[in-house]
């Protein structure tokens, strides 16, 4: 059963035991119409690993497509705003939506933050509502992060909690890729050094997670319904949505890589997930890639025409 939804007059309460991204993102989109007759929605997920970035954000921007762990990662666009994040099982999602158009950003965590207390776990919230483990007075390691999203009656505040993810993984796959220099539109993110909680002498697994979350609502864990057929029609249709090309890449605000070595140097302007304008510098491939989509076999077969340094930076640009 993928997902189990639990209510009463003013909550309701869902968990997935999907991992992946796409499908949880769709729920998120089928809560955020509003349907149901509670007032405010909580969804607890995880998700296999992937890069999720913001829905104004250029990814070539925020991951490091050099990392070895890129190669088995999924790239993902959602339609919240906010940063780039690292997702793994050991990253875990909360995700609040509630009728109104108010965004209860404070009010939110601190339901989050009640929650945690009372699993042994003390945090607190800055200005940037990101939560922070509270250590000694000089450490200040975050280990959540939200994005939000509002529409006309609506709105949903989802964010990250590090539990026990990979912090190798995280750091080595967000950040610019080296040698890359992009300029133009798009939401940079905002990095902060991180931490786990488990690391902290805590032992949380995600069924401690669901559990105290039922005992904080008061719901039978035996009382549960599932989505409709029709729910689960609309959530297909979103998730080829957020697989697609036209919205992983095709969305991606107008912005500029330039790439350096030695004397030489290629600029490309790109726009939409094409590429709308080129410049070479003490070099001429005589060549012309304006009008190519960034994911193409067209590229790659273009590719190469230019020195090999340039080959390598621009099959960066063909990627998952």
């Amino acid at each position: 059963m993928s997902i189990k939804i639990f209510s009463d007059k003013d909550w309701s309460l869902s968990f997935s035991d999907q991992t992946d991204p796409f499908f949880n993102l769709s729920w998120e989109a089928e809560i955020l119409k509003g349907k149901r007759p509670q007032i405010s929605h909580l969804f607890l997920y995880r998700n296999r690993p992937c890069i999720v970035s913001g829905r104004f954000q250029v990814p070539w921007r925020e991951i490091n497509f050099h990392a070895p762990q890129f190669k088995d990662i999924t790239y993902v666009r959602r339609r919240s705003g906010g940063g780039t994040v690292y997702h793994d099982l050991g990253n875990w999602n909360f995700c609040i939506i509630r009728k109104g158009r108010e965004l209860g950003r404070s009010a939110n965590l601190l339901l989050i933050q009640t929650v945690l207390k009372k699993l042994g776990v003390e945090v607190h919230q800055n200005e940037r509502f990101d939560l922070f483990y509270k250590g000694n007075a000089e450490e200040k390691l975050k280990v959540s992060g939200s994005a939000f999203k509002q529409t006309a009656n609506m709105n949903l505040h989802h964010g990250t909690l590090l539990v026990e993810s990979s912090l190798k993984s995280l750091k080595g796959t967000l950040g610019v890729t080296k040698d890359w220099e992009v300029t133009g539109k798009g939401i940079a993110s905002f990095p902060s050094p991180v931490t786990n909680i488990n690391e902290h002498g805590h032992q949380l697994n995600f069924e401690d997670w669901k559990r105290a979350w039922m005992s904080h609502f008061g719901f039978n864990e035996l009382i549960f319904s599932t989505p409709d057929s029709s729910q689960f029609e609309s959530m297909k249709r979103e998730e080829e949505t957020l697989k697609s090309w036209q919205w992983r890449w095709g969305e991606t605000p107008h912005h500029e890589i330039c790439w350096k070595y030695l004397e030489m140097e290629l600029k490309l302007g790109i726009k939409k997930g094409q590429i709308v304008s080129q410049s070479f510098n003490n070099f001429d491939p005589e060549i012309n890639l304006i009008g190519n989509k960034v994911l193409s076999n067209d590229l790659d077969s273009l590719k190469s025409h230019f020195p090999d340094y340039f080959q390598r930076q621009l099959g960066l640009l063909g990627t998952k």
